[in-house]
């Protein structure tokens, strides 16, 4: 219908920037242990600009002839057709900011992260990630330039995190103890290891079960 028919054009351009780096370090705290320190910095600039216009096609002064109603849609509403007698083109974009605007966001990230088996067959890693941003909107009147602006944006926060994983049985020699191929108690484990020499690794992990054995007796 006349009241419902417009034809909308719209453009947004993004400009974007970012830059980050990180990195790491590992310390070993025995033979088969180890920790690592990591962290690292992002760094992101967007700009953005957008715009839309609004038209449309009304038949106001005159009943659109026959021989032009029954047209084509492309040569109905081609510009032979735009006339006092026949179609009027009417740009209803809105005012005020309603149909354009600049905005820009700019966010900083830092983080940080300890991972390391703090005693044998149990891992710890805690970090922190920090993030400030700001955001600004310039709204825009495309019939008289740029409106003022509201105040910008400013947001900042930490996001800890902490996991504890226990690594028994995430080795592939390391199963549930089973004495005689019986499985036993999921608190004991065993380990099966191709070359004999290889459980000077685990020696580490012998004393602390050792500690904890003489320990229970004591209670």
């Amino acid at each position: 219908s006349q009241e419902q028919n417009y034809t909308r054009f719209s453009e947004v351009e993004d400009q974007v920037a970012s830059f980050g780096i990180d990195g790491f370090y590992t310390l070993a705290l025995s033979d088969s242990r180890e920790i690592v320190f990591s962290g690292g910095f992002a760094w992101m600039d967007n700009d953005r600009s957008a715009v839309s216009r609004e038209f449309r096609f009304l038949a106001l002064n005159n009943a659109i002839p026959l021989d032009v109603q029954d047209s084509r849609v492309d040569y109905l509403l081609s510009d032979f057709n735009i006339g006092p007698d026949l179609f009027m083109l009417r740009e209803t974009t809105g005012s005020d900011g309603a149909s354009a605007y600049q905005a820009a966001l700019t966010t900083r990230a830092g983080w940080f992260q300890v991972d390391a088996e703090v005693i044998p067959l149990v891992r710890v890693a805690i970090g922190a990630r920090y993030e400030d941003a700001e955001q600004g909107v310039t709204p825009i009147d495309i019939f008289s330039g740029p409106l003022p602006a509201p105040p910008s944006l400013e947001n900042s926060y930490w996001l800890p995190a902490a996991t504890v994983t226990e690594l028994q049985l995430s080795r592939g020699d390391v199963v549930p103890f089973q004495p005689g191929g019986m499985a036993s108690t999921r608190e004991w484990v065993q380990i099966d290891r191709a070359d004999a020499a290889e459980y000077a690794k685990d020696l580490e992990l012998f004393q602390a079960s050792l500690a904890f054995v003489k320990a229970a007796r004591t209670r």
